[in-house]
C-alpha cells in the first residue's frame, strides 16, 4: 500500500486507496480496552482478504492468471461462439467444442502430457 500512496496519493485518490487499504489489504483499526490510559488499537478482520483475490503466487506456479476460474472458461466460450446472440445449434455446437477440448486436456494431464506454463518457459 505504501508504493500506492507515494504513487498515487492526492486529495481526489485518498477516498479510494483508504477505502481499497481497509477492505481488502490491512483492514480497519479499532480501538480496544484502555489499559492504564493507553489506547491499544488492533485490527479488524478483512471482508476479501488478499488470499482470496490476490494470484500473483498461482500466476508463477503457471496455476491461473485470474482468481475467477469461471472468466478463463467464459473469454474461451465466446471466442467459440462468435457472435453476441448466437441461434440454438451454434450454442450447441460451441458447448460440444468447449466439452472436447477440456477432455483433450484431462486426458493429456492424466497421461502426463501435461506442462504448465512454468515447465514450459524454463526450456
Amino acid at each position: 500500500m505504501e508504493i500506492l500512496y507515494e504513487k498515487f496519493y492526492n486529495q481526489d485518490a485518498d477516498q479510494i486507496l483508504t477505502y481499497f487499504d481497509t477492505t481488502y489489504v490491512n483492514g480497519r483499526y479499532r480501538n480496544k480496552e484502555n489499559v492504564e490510559l493507553k489506547y491499544i488499537f488492533t485490527r479488524i478482520p478483512l471482508l476479501f482478504p488478499p488470499s482470496t483475490w490476490n494470484v500473483f503466487e498461482l500466476t508463477k506456479a503457471g496455476i491461473g492468471r485470474t482468481n475467477n476460474i469461471s472468466k478463463g472458461w467464459n473469454n474461451k466460450f465466446a471466442t467459440l461462439v462468435r457472435i453476441n446472440h448466437p441461434n440454438i445449434w451454434l450454442f450447441i455446437e460451441a458447448l460440444q467444442m468447449s466439452h472436447s477440448s477440456a477432455s483433450i486436456k484431462i486426458l493429456n494431464y492424466r497421461s502426463g502430457a501435461f506442462r504448465s506454463n512454468v515447465d514450459k518457459d524454463d526450456r
